[in-house]
Protein backbone atom coordinates (compact mmCIF):
# COMPACT_ATOMS: atom_id res chain seq x y z
CA UNK A 1 0.00 0.00 0.00
CA UNK A 2 1.30 3.45 -0.90
CA UNK A 3 2.21 6.00 1.75
CA UNK A 4 -0.44 8.51 2.80
CA UNK A 5 2.05 11.41 2.88
CA UNK A 6 5.31 11.77 0.95
CA UNK A 7 7.85 14.59 0.93
CA UNK A 8 10.23 14.08 -1.99
CA UNK A 9 13.25 16.40 -1.95
CA UNK A 10 11.26 19.29 -0.49
CA UNK A 11 13.07 22.56 0.27
CA UNK A 12 11.79 25.91 1.51
CA UNK A 13 13.68 29.15 1.90
CA UNK A 14 12.00 32.27 3.30
CA UNK A 15 12.60 35.85 2.18
CA UNK A 16 15.00 36.52 5.08
CA UNK A 17 17.23 33.68 3.89
CA UNK A 18 16.03 31.11 6.40
CA UNK A 19 16.15 27.61 4.92
CA UNK A 20 13.30 25.95 6.79
CA UNK A 21 13.42 22.60 4.97
CA UNK A 22 16.45 21.24 3.14
CA UNK A 23 15.80 18.56 0.48
CA UNK A 24 13.51 16.76 2.91
CA UNK A 25 12.59 13.15 2.16
CA UNK A 26 9.91 11.71 4.42
CA UNK A 27 6.93 9.40 4.07
CA UNK A 28 4.13 8.50 6.46
CA UNK A 29 1.71 5.57 6.28
CA UNK A 30 -1.96 5.52 7.23
CA UNK A 31 -3.10 5.06 10.83
CA UNK A 32 0.14 6.13 12.49
CA UNK A 33 0.74 8.55 15.38
CA UNK A 34 3.95 10.25 14.23
CA UNK A 35 5.54 12.87 16.49
CA UNK A 36 8.01 15.39 15.06
CA UNK A 37 10.62 16.63 17.53
CA UNK A 38 13.27 19.29 17.09
CA UNK A 39 14.56 22.60 18.43
CA UNK A 40 13.04 25.94 17.50
CA UNK A 41 13.72 26.68 13.86
CA UNK A 42 14.05 23.00 12.90
CA UNK A 43 11.26 23.28 10.30
CA UNK A 44 8.48 21.51 12.23
CA UNK A 45 5.79 24.13 11.62
CA UNK A 46 6.78 24.59 7.98
CA UNK A 47 6.36 20.84 7.51
CA UNK A 48 2.76 20.98 8.74
CA UNK A 49 1.92 24.22 6.93
CA UNK A 50 2.92 22.66 3.62
CA UNK A 51 0.41 19.86 4.11
CA UNK A 52 -2.52 22.21 4.72
CA UNK A 53 -1.53 24.51 1.86
CA UNK A 54 -0.44 27.55 3.90
CA UNK A 55 3.14 27.29 2.62
CA UNK A 56 4.35 26.10 -0.78
CA UNK A 57 7.72 24.38 -1.33
CA UNK A 58 10.41 26.03 -3.45
CA UNK A 59 11.67 22.65 -4.64
CA UNK A 60 10.47 19.06 -4.58
CA UNK A 61 7.05 17.41 -4.50
CA UNK A 62 4.53 16.65 -1.77
CA UNK A 63 2.10 13.81 -2.39
CA UNK A 64 -1.03 13.07 -0.42
CA UNK A 65 -2.64 9.69 -0.98
CA UNK A 66 -0.53 9.29 -4.11
CA UNK A 67 -1.53 12.62 -5.68
CA UNK A 68 0.88 15.57 -5.96
CA UNK A 69 -0.46 18.55 -4.03
CA UNK A 70 -1.10 21.69 -6.06
CA UNK A 71 -2.92 24.95 -5.47
CA UNK A 72 -5.74 23.71 -7.70
CA UNK A 73 -6.29 20.72 -5.41
CA UNK A 74 -6.17 22.77 -2.21
CA UNK A 75 -9.89 22.66 -1.35
CA UNK A 76 -10.12 18.91 -1.86
CA UNK A 77 -6.97 18.45 0.17
CA UNK A 78 -8.24 20.50 3.10
CA UNK A 79 -11.46 18.50 3.30
CA UNK A 80 -9.38 15.38 4.00
CA UNK A 81 -6.98 16.93 6.51
CA UNK A 82 -7.98 18.13 9.97
CA UNK A 83 -5.97 20.59 12.07
CA UNK A 84 -5.51 21.03 15.81
CA UNK A 85 -3.83 24.19 17.05
CA UNK A 86 -1.64 25.08 19.99
CA UNK A 87 -3.99 27.89 21.06
CA UNK A 88 -7.13 25.90 20.19
CA UNK A 89 -8.31 28.12 17.30
CA UNK A 90 -11.91 28.27 18.54
CA UNK A 91 -14.37 31.14 18.13
CA UNK A 92 -14.82 32.16 21.75
CA UNK A 93 -18.29 33.70 21.44
CA UNK A 94 -19.73 30.64 19.67
CA UNK A 95 -21.10 27.61 21.47
CA UNK A 96 -19.16 24.39 21.75
CA UNK A 97 -21.54 22.73 19.28
CA UNK A 98 -21.20 25.53 16.72
CA UNK A 99 -17.41 25.39 16.95
CA UNK A 100 -17.45 21.67 16.19
CA UNK A 101 -19.83 22.21 13.26
CA UNK A 102 -17.29 24.70 11.86
CA UNK A 103 -15.19 21.64 11.12
CA UNK A 104 -17.49 21.08 8.14
CA UNK A 105 -16.46 24.39 6.53
CA UNK A 106 -13.94 22.81 4.09
CA UNK A 107 -16.72 20.60 2.73
CA UNK A 108 -19.72 22.95 2.90
CA UNK A 109 -18.10 26.28 2.09
CA UNK A 110 -18.03 29.50 4.10
CA UNK A 111 -21.48 30.86 3.19
CA UNK A 112 -23.46 27.75 4.12
CA UNK A 113 -21.48 27.37 7.32
CA UNK A 114 -22.02 31.02 8.34
CA UNK A 115 -25.79 30.74 7.80
CA UNK A 116 -25.96 27.67 10.02
CA UNK A 117 -27.30 25.42 7.27
CA UNK A 118 -26.46 22.21 9.11
CA UNK A 119 -28.65 19.13 8.91
CA UNK A 120 -29.96 17.26 11.93
CA UNK A 121 -27.61 14.40 11.05
CA UNK A 122 -24.62 16.76 11.03
CA UNK A 123 -25.62 18.07 14.45
CA UNK A 124 -25.98 14.53 15.79
CA UNK A 125 -22.57 13.74 14.37
CA UNK A 126 -21.05 16.74 16.12
CA UNK A 127 -22.56 15.56 19.39
CA UNK A 128 -21.07 12.10 18.88
CA UNK A 129 -17.66 13.63 18.12
CA UNK A 130 -17.82 15.65 21.34
CA UNK A 131 -18.81 12.57 23.33
CA UNK A 132 -15.87 10.66 21.82
CA UNK A 133 -13.64 13.57 22.85
CA UNK A 134 -14.82 13.30 26.44
CA UNK A 135 -17.31 16.18 26.67
CA UNK A 136 -20.91 15.59 27.75
CA UNK A 137 -24.15 17.21 26.63
CA UNK A 138 -23.96 19.78 29.41
CA UNK A 139 -21.15 21.48 27.50
CA UNK A 140 -22.93 21.74 24.12
CA UNK A 141 -24.27 25.27 24.42
CA UNK A 142 -21.58 26.83 26.59
CA UNK A 143 -19.45 29.53 25.01
CA UNK A 144 -16.11 28.11 23.98
CA UNK A 145 -14.22 30.79 25.91
CA UNK A 146 -15.85 29.61 29.15
CA UNK A 147 -14.09 26.24 28.94
CA UNK A 148 -10.77 25.22 30.45
CA UNK A 149 -7.76 24.79 28.17
CA UNK A 150 -8.08 21.01 28.18
CA UNK A 151 -11.80 21.20 27.36
CA UNK A 152 -11.12 23.64 24.52
CA UNK A 153 -8.55 21.30 23.01
CA UNK A 154 -11.08 18.45 23.19
CA UNK A 155 -13.46 20.66 21.21
CA UNK A 156 -10.65 21.24 18.72
CA UNK A 157 -10.17 17.49 18.29
CA UNK A 158 -13.90 16.93 17.76
CA UNK A 159 -13.95 19.72 15.17
CA UNK A 160 -10.95 18.22 13.34
CA UNK A 161 -12.80 14.90 12.97
CA UNK A 162 -15.99 16.31 11.44
CA UNK A 163 -14.93 15.81 7.80
CA UNK A 164 -13.73 12.22 8.34
CA UNK A 165 -10.11 13.22 7.67
CA UNK A 166 -7.43 10.78 6.65
CA UNK A 167 -4.81 12.91 8.40
CA UNK A 168 -4.80 15.24 11.41
CA UNK A 169 -2.09 17.87 11.78
CA UNK A 170 -1.50 18.79 15.42
CA UNK A 171 0.93 21.68 15.93
CA UNK A 172 2.12 21.70 19.57
CA UNK A 173 -1.39 20.70 20.76
CA UNK A 174 -0.44 20.46 24.45
CA UNK A 175 2.06 23.31 24.76
CA UNK A 176 -0.38 25.38 26.84
CA UNK A 177 -1.61 22.54 29.06
CA UNK A 178 -0.38 21.04 32.32
CA UNK A 179 1.22 17.58 32.27
CA UNK A 180 -1.87 15.64 33.38
CA UNK A 181 -4.16 17.27 30.82
CA UNK A 182 -1.44 16.93 28.18
CA UNK A 183 -1.42 13.18 28.67
CA UNK A 184 -5.21 13.06 28.45
CA UNK A 185 -5.17 14.93 25.12
CA UNK A 186 -2.35 12.87 23.61
CA UNK A 187 -4.04 9.69 24.78
CA UNK A 188 -7.20 10.82 23.00
CA UNK A 189 -5.25 11.44 19.80
CA UNK A 190 -3.53 8.06 20.04
CA UNK A 191 -6.90 6.34 20.50
CA UNK A 192 -8.21 8.19 17.44
CA UNK A 193 -5.35 6.72 15.41
CA UNK A 194 -5.77 3.19 16.63
CA UNK A 195 -9.59 3.05 16.73
CA UNK A 196 -10.54 5.17 13.70
CA UNK A 197 -7.52 4.64 11.47
CA UNK A 198 -6.74 8.35 11.17
CA UNK A 199 -3.06 9.28 10.80
CA UNK A 200 -1.81 12.01 13.15
CA UNK A 201 1.28 14.12 12.46
CA UNK A 202 2.03 15.96 15.68
CA UNK A 203 4.79 18.39 16.63
CA UNK A 204 5.91 18.43 20.26
CA UNK A 205 8.72 19.91 22.30
CA UNK A 206 8.31 17.50 25.24
CA UNK A 207 10.53 14.51 24.50
CA UNK A 208 9.05 12.48 27.36
CA UNK A 209 5.55 12.76 25.90
CA UNK A 210 6.77 11.68 22.48
CA UNK A 211 8.38 8.62 24.02
CA UNK A 212 5.17 7.75 25.86
CA UNK A 213 2.58 8.24 23.10
CA UNK A 214 4.15 8.13 19.63
CA UNK A 215 4.17 5.15 17.28
CA UNK A 216 7.07 6.82 15.49
CA UNK A 217 9.39 9.76 16.19
CA UNK A 218 10.93 11.93 13.47
CA UNK A 219 13.68 14.31 14.59
CA UNK A 220 14.27 17.49 12.57
CA UNK A 221 17.27 19.78 12.85
CA UNK A 222 17.95 22.65 10.46
CA UNK A 223 15.36 21.33 8.04
CA UNK A 224 16.73 17.80 7.76
CA UNK A 225 15.74 14.47 9.29
CA UNK A 226 18.36 13.40 11.82
CA UNK A 227 16.32 10.65 13.49
CA UNK A 228 13.48 8.44 12.28
CA UNK A 229 12.41 5.45 14.34
CA UNK A 230 10.25 4.01 17.09
CA UNK A 231 10.40 5.50 20.60
CA UNK A 232 12.48 2.62 21.96
CA UNK A 233 15.25 3.60 19.53
CA UNK A 234 15.35 7.23 20.68
CA UNK A 235 18.38 7.02 22.93
CA UNK A 236 20.92 9.52 24.25
CA UNK A 237 22.69 9.68 20.90
CA UNK A 238 19.42 10.50 19.12
CA UNK A 239 18.66 13.19 21.70
CA UNK A 240 22.13 14.66 21.20
CA UNK A 241 21.63 14.75 17.42
CA UNK A 242 18.69 17.11 17.98
CA UNK A 243 19.57 19.15 21.03
CA UNK A 244 23.35 19.05 21.48
CA UNK A 245 25.85 21.91 21.13
CA UNK A 246 24.54 25.01 19.42
CA UNK A 247 25.00 25.16 15.68
CA UNK A 248 26.84 28.32 14.55
CA UNK A 249 24.05 28.91 12.03
CA UNK A 250 21.18 28.91 14.52
CA UNK A 251 18.08 30.39 12.95
CA UNK A 252 14.37 30.72 13.63
CA UNK A 253 11.44 29.54 11.54
CA UNK A 254 9.31 32.42 10.21
CA UNK A 255 6.36 30.03 9.81
CA UNK A 256 6.01 29.74 13.56
CA UNK A 257 5.56 32.86 15.69
CA UNK A 258 6.32 30.79 18.80
CA UNK A 259 9.67 29.67 17.37
CA UNK A 260 11.35 33.04 17.45
CA UNK A 261 13.20 32.37 20.70
CA UNK A 262 16.84 31.38 20.18
CA UNK A 263 17.78 27.73 20.10
CA UNK A 264 19.54 28.16 23.45
CA UNK A 265 16.17 28.55 25.15
CA UNK A 266 14.88 25.36 23.52
CA UNK A 267 17.97 23.46 24.62
CA UNK A 268 17.62 24.76 28.18
CA UNK A 269 14.14 23.23 28.41
CA UNK A 270 14.79 20.02 26.49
Amino acid sequence: MSALVEFDGVSKRYADGTRALDELKLSMPRAQFCVVLGPSGAGKSTLLRMLNGLTRPDEGDIRFDGVTLTTARLRQQRSRIGSIHQHYGLVGRLSVLDNVLCGLLPRMGLLRSMTGAFSDEQRRRACRALADAGLDENQLYRRADELSGGQQQRVGIARALMCDPQLILADEPVASLDPRISRDILGLLRNTVHEQGVAVLCTLHQVELALEFADRIVGLRLGRVVFDGVPSEFDAAAHASLYSALDPHVRTDPANADARAPLLREWAHA
